[in-house]
């Protein structure tokens, strides 16, 4: 089972190599993490990469990906400024026993789509509403 499933993750980041699009290597076993900030490099980090990456990918073809940046960085405790880590990241994890090597192919063509157009996404999204901690479980965004 554990070979099979890193296997799967393995041939999903080389699909995605394969069409150019940027992801940290090497591939792990349970998911795929696409480096937003150089995908999406135009874009102000203010605007949150990995975030407007997801959307985009959704919107795309109803795929879900998990931002991790600065949304779940979340704000600095003092003085409430946004964190900006050094890396913005989209996860796409592979569940347990799911998804056939078919499935994997839609989501490197829905990700090469969004990653052909990536030069024509130059707004993000703003924060509207966000809990006090943990705002990445509630946070309510629009687009700027």
């Amino acid at each position: 089972y554990l070979q099979a499933r890193i296997s799967q993750v393995a041939y999903l980041g080389q699909k995605l190599k394969e069409y150019g699009v940027p992801i940290q290597e090497p591939t792990g076993g349970h998911a795929i993490f696409v480096d937003a900030k150089k995908f999406l490099n135009k874009l102000p980090k203010e605007q949150f990469q990995s975030q407007t990456l997801g959307i985009e990918l959704y919107l795309e073809a109803g795929i879900r990906g998990v931002e991790i940046g600065a949304i779940l960085a979340d704000r600095d405790p003092i003085t409430r400024e946004n964190r900006y880590p050094a890396l913005e990241l989209l996860r796409l994890a592979i569940p347990r026993r799911v998804y056939t090597n078919n499935h994997m192919d839609y989501v490197a063509v829905a990700l090469a789509n969004v990653y052909e157009r990536r030069n024509s996404i130059t707004k993000g999204v703003r924060i509207v509403n966000e809990a006090p901690i943990m705002r990445h479980f509630t946070v309510e965004l629009e687009r700027v």
